[in-house]
């Protein structure tokens, strides 16, 4: 399922921060700040292009389904462990991706995310 966003460029960057167990990245686009808070974030990593062996990504944000990240975190859970990990909510885990423009491309497990526009 792809959300819409805008195709964000490296320097439309404005903040790309961890705060109270969510991660909140920030850009520049036409005249507005907009921002992408990804809520109860349990992991995130960036991969440059150079090192990206994936096939079929599209610029923008893309929430995936049958992920391999959430299937490494969770799969040496027994039952029991899965039902108490993640505030007792492991099925609400969310994997998306976030590409921007030549740079690479962002990698967020978490619980759930929202759109906003921001007065600059």
């Amino acid at each position: 399922m792809n959300i819409e966003v805008p195709q964000i460029y490296e320097e439309d960057i404005i903040e790309f921060a961890q705060r109270k167990g969510d991660v909140i990245f920030k850009y520049f686009n036409n005249g507005e700040i907009n921002e992408i808070v990804f809520i109860c974030v349990y992991a995130f990593d960036f991969i440059e292009f150079d090192y990206i062996n994936e096939v079929g990504w599209k610029f923008g944000l893309e929430l995936q389904s049958n992920s391999m990240y959430i299937e490494a975190i969770t799969c040496n859970m027994s039952k029991e462990k899965l039902q108490r990990a993640f505030g007792g909510e492991y099925k609400k885990l969310q994997h998306y991706k976030l590409v921007i423009d030549d740079v690479g491309m962002y990698n967020i497990i978490c619980k759930d995310i929202t759109l906003n526009a921001v007065s600059p």
